[in-house]
């Protein structure tokens, strides 16, 4: 892998943190707000709703005596004229006292079923949004401490001055010359050298 990264534009690393820290205020307010209304149903469930129905259980549950008592009431004396009188309303208001006792019992049923089901689901819920949370808490955080970081250093970098680069092809090249006396007796040393070597030769042939 290489070790180097091309960097374009320093300000991507602005647009990317902001991009991270907004999605993290989302995210956490949607997951404190998930959470609130789970605790505002199972506070609904457990104070208001299992008090209420068990209270109109009781409240209905006496109406009813009195309705049955309404009716044996009715059915006890006789009118004026030596009649049995009909205690059919009586009979319909001691059904509706009955039927609202029913409503009241099936309802704290359901509360009490309600409740630990309720529970097991958030527990679910917690579990299943456990990385986000985590994500969000920490992960995210330390991503946006590291952008931080790095934009940074990059900007420390291009502030700093380089310094000015030399051309080569600017650069005059420098240029020796002997002097002709120099080389001229350079020269007759040189043929003196290849004379006195060539008479060796010579005489060591014979």
């Amino acid at each position: 892998m290489p070790d180097q990264v091309r960097v374009e534009d320093i300000e991507a690393f602005r647009v990317l943190r902001a991009a991270l820290h907004k999605f993290a205020m989302v995210a956490e307010q949607s997951l404190i707000g998930a959470q609130a209304h789970i605790d505002r149903t199972h506070s609904w469930l457990e104070n208001e709703k299992r008090v209420h129905w068990h209270s109109q259980f009781k409240k209905r549950t006496e109406m009813v005596v009195q309705a049955r008592e309404a009716v044996r009431q009715k059915k006890m004396y006789r009118d004026s004229s030596g009649r049995m009188p009909s205690a059919i309303e009586e009979q319909k208001h001691l059904q509706r006292c009955l039927a609202a006792v029913q409503e009241a019992e099936e309802k704290i049923l359901a509360v009490k079923k309600s409740i630990p089901r309720l529970e097991k689901e958030s527990e679910l819920h917690r579990g299943g949004v456990a990385k986000l949370s985590r994500a969000v808490s920490v992960e995210i955080p330390n991503a946006i401490a590291l952008l931080d970081r790095l934009a940074g250093s990059l900007e420390e970098y291009v502030q700093l001055e380089a310094p000015d680069s030399v051309r080569v092809d600017s650069v005059e090249p420098t240029v020796y010359s002997l002097p002709e006396e120099s080389m001229a007796r350079g020269g007759e040393t040189h043929g003196q050298d290849v004379r006195a070597t060539e008479g060796e030769n010579v005489s060591d042939g014979k």
